[in-house]
């Protein structure tokens, strides 16, 4: 019986140790993670633009990062917008995401909790450890990364109101016109689950 006992404890630690295998060493909020994905979703200078914004392509280079739903992408109307949701997941928490475009991705969309301020600190950890640099382009920032195409990038907060019968709460919306030139993309209806 003890050594049934202790076969039993080795296999559980042995099984505990194979399932921390992996893990990163540090804690990760969603606002870095969100930071990770939004740098990933820029194309590599070198590729046409066309072909480096395709559905299947800003899939593939946002496979890491972002977790899709397995739906296919909805088409809503007749303006022909195709949109894509997610998420995006941190050590505890998690962020919504969407993807919208036509022919080709033009906008990532992602939604978290908190104040403007801290989502933003958040996201810049990421991109200092990845060489990103933010420069003012009117009320958004342009997002630029040696070798890759800028993006512009804009962000929201949205607060409950005061003295509403909810506890008082803030999200933050990231949005990301992937090409820099495209601005009008910003402007698509493409909200983040």
């Amino acid at each position: 019986m003890r050594l049934l006992r202790a076969l039993f404890v080795i296999a559980a630690l042995a099984l505990a140790g194979a399932a921390g295998e992996g893990t990163p060493d540090e804690e990760i909020s969603a606002g870095q993670a969100v930071g990770y994905a939004l740098i990933s979703a820029l194309a590599p200078a070198d590729d046409p633009l066309d072909r480096a914004y395709a559905w299947r392509e800003v899939g593939s280079r946002l496979g890491g990062p972002i977790s899709w739903h397995l739906a296919a992408p909805d088409h809503a109307g007749r303006d022909a917008i195709t949109k894509r949701t997610g998420w995006v997941q941190g050590t505890y928490e998690s962020a919504g995401v969407a993807a919208c475009g036509g022919d080709t991705v033009r906008q990532m969309s992602f939604r978290l909790d908190g104040a403007q301020d801290v989502v933003m600190a958040q996201i810049r950890k990421s991109f200092e450890e990845s060489g990103v640099v933010l420069s003012p382009h009117g009320q958004d920032q342009l997002m630029s990364l040696a070798n890759f195409s800028p993006g512009l990038l804009r962000m929201n907060e949205t607060c409950t109101r005061p003295g509403s019968a909810m506890m008082r709460h803030c999200w933050t919306s990231v949005q990301l016109a992937l090409r820099a030139e495209d601005e009008d993309a910003l402007g698509l209806e493409c909200r983040a689950p």
